[in-house]
């Protein structure tokens, strides 16, 4: 990335929406159909620093936490430092978080809500057990 950083400007690295891309055609031509939850936090980003902001709600939470573990376990590039990091205490941090939401909110949620939470905490597991073995 050869930009400039200019104080109080976001720059929103791009590398990553071509990765989650590229694997969701794997997906596709293995016949499977990609993760909900990379799929939902690349839509959602997509329009990052473009058009208003989205309406806050559950899901918008659930994403932006959700985000944050991704990037801790090497899977979305620091959008600040431009480059991939891995921090499992801080990923176990952000998944023990979506945990404790979800706890919280237990027989308060929609199906949609449920369902979304559910496989975003499935996802972020398995990744943060296949980070933690070096995979």
């Amino acid at each position: 990335m050869n930009e400039r950083h200019e104080p109080g400007k976001i720059i929103v690295d791009s590398d990553w929406k071509e990765q989650v891309a590229q694997e969701k055609e794997l997906h596709k031509s293995r016949g499977n159909s990609p993760p909900p939850a990379a799929d939902t936090v690349a839509n959602a980003t997509d329009s990052v620093g473009e058009g208003p902001i989205p309406e806050a709600s559950l899901l918008i939470l659930v994403i932006n936490i959700a985000t944050q573990a991704m990037m801790s376990l090497g899977q979305i590039p620091d959008h600040l430092q431009g480059h991939v990091q891995v921090d499992l205490e801080v990923a176990k941090f952000h998944i023990d978080m979506l945990e404790i939401l979800q706890e919280k909110t237990r027989g308060n949620l929609d199906a949609e809500e449920l369902r979304y939470m559910e496989s975003t905490l499935v996802q972020l597991r398995l990744a943060f057990v296949a980070a933690s073995h070096g995979k």
